[in-house]
């Protein structure tokens, strides 16, 4: 048997605590919204994080199919037979992911030096821009 919901009851008991809390149009933005670290979403594009993830990506992109093994002496034999076990399974998604990181991180690169030569070229036209408008005060 579904359950009926009620939206206009909901939306009531929404708009009485708002009302009881005081919130007002003003007070409430997304500006003031604090996004936790991990969260994907971005609102604006900040530059230095952008340099400090390239320079993570160039330094991390290498995956490593194995670690070094640790632990007691039968601990060590049984993870050895196990990596023999899976190595034909493994070897190839390791393969595969680092060709696919490799190629991200070249792209990001290039998108980086994308960024800079747009900013250089940003910063020409405005310099254009406030000799025009000078030149042109200047003939008035």
């Amino acid at each position: 048997m579904a359950e009926t919901i009620d939206v206009k009851s909901i939306m009531s008991e929404i708009r009485e605590d708002i009302q009881k809390k005081g919130y007002t149009n003003d007070m409430l933005s997304f500006d003031d919204v604090v996004m936790d670290a991990g969260a994907a979403q971005v609102t604006k594009f900040d530059k230095v994080k952008f340099n400090e993830e390239i320079f993570i990506i160039n330094h991390e992109w290498n995956v490593q199919a194995y670690r070094p093994l640790q632990g007691g002496r039968i601990s060590v034999f049984f993870k050895k037979v196990i990596r023999k076990l899976v190595y034909f399974f493994v070897e190839p998604i390791v393969i595969s992911q680092d060709g696919f990181n490799a190629s991200l991180v070249r792209m990001m690169n290039q998108m980086n030096c994308y960024i800079e030569e747009q900013d250089d070229e940003i910063k020409e036209l405005k310099q254009k821009i406030a000799d025009l408008e000078k030149s042109a005060k200047s003939e008035q």
